[in-house]
């Protein structure tokens, strides 16, 4: 098998080149190194549940907020089980929310939001869906020195403060018109923040009750607030540059009323705006699950008397539609009064979808995939973990445990310092078979890093692909597709780049669509020929061609060579060649193409096509004329090539077409007669074509 001469590198190197791999207890420092992160010390898998949304602790375990159906699932550190707690017909639990003596739940699309006991029994404490115009959906909620805030979207997009005693609410605020829902919220000691589906950070103080003004600290454009957290003595604000269109309302049957309050009036638990893609699906699935929320609801059940502790969800539900998609994702940090604003993160690809600040720093968990980095206010990041989930969707503490929230699927994952790390780069296509060189892992602790490699035939990693080999002396392997594993056997690693050299194996040059005509000449010389050959390659490889084209003379076996290729102009695909050396006759051509310019003596291919033949006839044909009676019989001979076509002219006359005797020009000898009786003739003329348009002319006095 011939391979070709130059080496090509596949590489990984840099972060985002890195990331378009897999990182399974490593991930990436602030150079784009990589280097060892954390892993899932213990995984619990999350039954019967697609997604988690939201999380709160509560006397010391953690709850977690669950969708598909609605949920409501606790951690004890060893496993997480879904509770009991029942929540109607709705999908998600959306928010939570805990003051330390209670639970609270928000619920999708039902906007209510259920006090929930350790035993998991639910009882409605605020339904926002009795008003005349509903509010449709609780985003966000947080307890704070006796009061629960709520963020609501839908028909009313607002911002409501409710007594934990009473169960009182008073409206702190009504988005604008253009504004759709409230995705974030966070409270602070004398102020609440939060932001909405336009991009914009609000303000608002907690001292001045009913009379205070939320002010806008700051607008992002076209984009949608995700997360908002404390952080540097600001706000860390996760941002989605993607603007949704928000679901219908779901206003009780009847003739529609003008918007007003549905209710009275005028946390620092962990919350995550929700995406494009789920708001959007709200839409779909409220179609589904409507019907009983367009009819008017019930009245509440009274606090006193719970519902069931018996699981019920759903006997029908909507179609499952994704909540995280894809998008661009950003992380700010703004100071407390919007002066100041700069970015500290950005992804193509990749929403933030929780924060959780700590130290120094604050921990991003993203979707698509899910991912965990850790930003410094300085805008340092760090890739730190990846799920085998498509989304981490929470990132919280325990204690000392950093907790993670994992969706499609769900699950409750335990994150800790990894000692040890692997890597798996996307599949390089080499563009032709290849066979693979030595791999070469750059940067610090090399000597303690594995380098394993699989290949395979198809784009797609499927049962033809080999296994993951440690390669080790001289290498073998040999495919289209490569990928490489890398192995981190110590913390102190940090590579900077893995370079695969390889080299494609040599295909052949193909030569096609040849062709050969005798043209004139192009020094202008009236009489001259060339003969132009003419061709097309197919090249896969794109190497360099030469070409040498040889000729067989009429009688012999043997071909001869028309020029050195060496000396001729590279990837041509015409030439034209001089016919005077060639003495009359038919001639064989052929053309052979070498790769050899770019691949080496013992690698070169080549490949050898005839040209259609060729004739070469520079000679007239012989004509003789001679009386026959009242006729003129002609008869015309060439060596070389038919006779073409034969004319006549009477006394210096016009010329007329003189026939053979078959009617036929089909021979190399041609005879015809041209009848004169009753014509007084002095002088006629013949003159005879060959197949080269080679003329002569022969004349006949009679008289």
């Amino acid at each position: 098998m011939a391979w070709g001469s130059s080496t090509q590198d596949m590489r990984v190197e840099g972060s985002a080149s890195f990331l378009e791999g897999k990182f399974s207890g490593s991930g990436l420092n602030d150079l784009g190194e990589l280097v060892t992160g954390h892993e899932a010390t213990r995984t619990s898998a999350v039954e019967d549940a697609a997604y988690m949304m939201c999380y709160a602790t509560h006397r010391e375990q953690l709850y977690f907020g669950a969708g598909y159906p609605a949920a409501l699932i606790v951690y004890d550190g060893q496993a997480a089980k879904r509770m009991s707690s029942r929540f109607g017909s709705d999908f998600a639990v959306s928010a939570l929310a805990s003051d330390g003596r209670s639970l609270y739940a928000a619920t999708l699309p039902s906007a209510t939001i259920y006090k929930v006991t350790e035993r998991g029994e639910t009882s409605v404490f605020i339904d926002f869906s009795t008003g005349a115009v509903t509010p449709n959906y609780v985003w966000s909620l947080a307890a704070h020195k006796n009061q629960l805030y709520a963020a609501l979207g839908g028909h009313f997009p607002s911002v409501y403060k409710i007594d934990l005693k009473t169960a009182k609410k008073e409206l702190l605020h009504k988005a604008d018109g253009k504004a759709k829902n409230i995705t974030a919220l966070l409270v602070g000691d004398d102020a609440i923040y939060f932001g909405d589906d336009l991009g914009r950070v609000y303000r608002q103080a907690t001292a001045g009750g009913a009379g205070a003004r939320a002010t806008v600290l700051y607008s992002f454009s076209d984009a949608e607030i995700k997360a908002l957290a404390m952080f540097n003595g600001g706000l860390a604000v996760a941002v989605n540059n993607r603007r949704f269109v928000p679901p219908p309302p779901m206003a009780p049957g009847g003739p529609k009323e003008e918007p007003r309050p549905p209710g009275e009036g005028g946390g620092e638990e962990g919350e995550m705006g929700l995406g494009a893609d789920l708001k959007k699906a709200i839409e779909a699935m409220a179609e589904t699950v409507g019907e009983k929320l367009k009819s008017p609801a019930p009245p509440p059940p009274a606090p006193a008397k719970p519902e069931s502790p018996a699981a019920q969800p759903p006997s029908t539900l909507p179609p499952y539609q994704d909540p995280f998609g894809k998008g661009e994702g950003n992380l700010f940090w703004m100071s407390l009064d919007g002066s100041r604003v700069h970015k500290l993160w950005y992804s193509q690809s990749s929403i933030a979808l929780s924060l959780w600040p700590e130290g120094s720093g604050v921990w991003v968990a993203t979707s698509n995939p899910g991912r965990l980095y850790r930003i410094t206010a300085q805008g340092s990041e760090r890739l730190y973990y990846e799920s085998a989930s498509k989304d981490l969707s929470v990132i919280c503490p325990s204690g000392k445990k950093l907790i993670a929230a994992a969706s499609n699927p769900a699950a409750v994952l335990e994150l800790e310092p990894s000692r040890r790390g692997e890597y798996t780069t996307k599949a390089f296509d080499a563009g032709f078979p290849a066979r693979l060189g030595q791999p070469e892992a750059y940067g610090a602790g090399r000597d303690q890093t594995e380098v394993w490699i699989r290949s395979g035939a198809t784009s797609e990693i499927d049962s033809g692909w080999t296994d993951f080999e440690l390669l080790s002396g001289a290498p073998t392997t040999t495919g289209r597709f490569f990928q490489a594993k890398l192995r981190l056997k110590s913390p102190d690693g940090a590579i900077r780049r893995l370079r695969l050299p390889y080299r494609v194996q040599n295909l052949y040059p193909k030569l096609i669509n040849l062709s050969a005509e005798v043209v004139r000449s192009q020094d202008g010389a009236p009489d001259g020929r060339d003969i132009r050959f003419q061709w097309d390659v197919t090249n896969l490889d794109n190497d360099q061609l030469q070409y040498q084209l040889s000729y067989q003379p009429p009688g012999s076996k043997k071909f001869i060579p028309i020029y050195d290729p060496s000396t001729q102009p590279k990837n041509v695909k015409s030439v034209n060649v001089p016919s005077e050396p060639y003495p009359d006759g038919t001639y064989r051509f052929k053309l052979e193409v070498s790769d050899k310019p770019s691949n080496g003596a013992g690698d070169a291919l080549a490949h050898e096509q005839e040209f259609p033949l060729i004739l070469l006839d520079r000679t007239p044909p012989s004509v003789d004329v001679k009386p026959e009676g009242d006729r003129v019989q002609w008869r015309a001979t060439d060596a070389h090539s038919r006779v073409s076509r034969a004319e006549y002219r009477v006394d210096g006359g016009a010329w007329e077409t003189a026939d053979p005797d078959d009617r036929l020009f089909d021979s190399m000898e041609e005879t015809g007669r041209i009848d004169l009786k009753g014509r007084a003739v002095t002088v006629v003329d013949v003159r005879c074509y060959d197949e080269r348009e080679n003329v002569r002319i022969q004349s006949l006095i009679l008289k």
